[in-house]
């Protein structure tokens, strides 16, 4: 999520959603323009605790530990699945095909 970081954010709070919508989109997504810290919506979801689980379990991924003991074939299919979209979406946004 770029540099947003909710305990340095400091002064920007106000301008990058934090509290309440912001003056100006923050960002955009699938053609959506979003006035809200990226961080506060996902907050906002009822799953939040599964997908901060997930986000820090591809952390864990990028630097080349699974979740669990062993392979990829030793890895849950729901792991498996969502490492696979969490990977393809960086990619998508990385290689310009947004």
């Amino acid at each position: 999520m770029g540099d947003y970081d909710c305990s340095t954010c400091g002064d920007k709070k106000e301008i990058r959603g934090c509290l309440e919508d912001a003056p100006i989109p923050i960002f955009e997504l699938d053609g959506k323009k979003y006035y809200r810290c990226p961080i506060q919506i996902i907050k906002q979801d009822k799953n939040y605790h599964e997908i901060n689980s997930y986000i820090n379990y591809y952390n864990f991924l990028d630097k080349g530990f699974f979740l669990e003991k062993g392979g990829l074939i030793n890895q849950s299919n729901i792991y498996y699945e969502v490492m696979t979209f969490i990977m393809q979406e960086i990619e998508r946004k990385t290689s310009g095909n947004k």
